[in-house]
């Protein structure tokens, strides 16, 4: 159960699967009609790829690549599990530690709280 998986978003590639891999795809952007004195740039183009962290700038600015990696596992095409604490049985988590505190923050509160809890759980 620990073991990781592979990715679901990119099959276990690592690769981003909206640019596959590049950090870019192309746009196209017509124009009326072409001629030599046509203003500005038009036709397929470069955009960079959000689905990886690039940036699409349409025909403004300045290209900014994506990395080209998937975003759901960093790259690596596996994704790991995430691991509870357990204690003989009973969870620790910050929100239940949280939620047992009350608006008191001090050591003796928590620890109170913390007892409570472990009463409660049947310790």
């Amino acid at each position: 159960p620990r073991q990781p998986k592979p990715c679901t978003q990119c099959q276990g590639q690592g690769k981003c699967t909206a640019c596959a891999g590049e950090g870019l795809t192309l746009s196209l952007f017509l124009v009326p009609a072409i001629s030599r004195d046509t203003p500005g740039d038009h036709g397929k183009l470069p955009q960079g790829c959000e689905a990886c962290g690039g940036l699409r700038h349409n025909v403004q600015g300045k290209l900014r690549l994506g990395s080209g990696l998937c975003a759901e596992c960093g790259g690596k095409g596996k994704i790991w599990p995430v691991v509870s604490n357990r204690r003989r049985g009973f969870l620790y988590s910050a929100t239940e530690m949280s939620g047992s505190v009350a608006s008191d923050s001090s050591p003796t509160s928590a620890k109170m709280a913390t007892s409570r809890s472990l009463t409660a759980a049947g310790w």
